[in-house]
């Protein structure tokens, strides 16, 4: 598979919850494998919609989660019982954009630091 990416992902490996937004909003634990301004990648044990939009929260930190995005579910990978899952990010708001940045920016250094040396 290329990899079309514009954004560097930072790797992140962090577990979080995710809400799947709808008629009846599901409860999803999930671990945030890397993350960017534009999408994540993340691995959860229910399978989500193929190639759909969804829309979901998302709470990483206790003081970071993201509000109604608007993700498409762009590719799934099955790993074991649990399933790997690329989402792009077809809105969200750019106070959340800052919230991705602060945090990965206060708790992985190092990615930023890597990301930007890599161009």
């Amino acid at each position: 598979m290329e990899d079309k990416r514009r954004n560097i992902r930072w790797q992140v490996n962090k577990d979080a919850k995710m809400d799947l937004l709808g008629d009846e909003t599901e409860h999803l634990n999930c671990v945030i494998k890397d993350i960017c301004v534009r999408g994540v990648r993340i691995c959860v044990n229910q399978k989500l919609p193929q190639e759909a939009t969804i829309n979901i929260n998302l709470d990483f930190c206790v003081d970071v989660s993201l509000r109604d995005v608007e993700a498409k579910v762009v590719w799934r990978q099955e790993s074991g019982e649990a399933n790997a899952y690329g989402l792009s990010f077809e809105r969200i708001r750019d106070m959340d954009k800052t919230k991705i940045y602060d945090f990965v920016h206060r708790n992985f250094p190092q990615e930023i630091r890597k990301g930007w040396w890599q161009g």
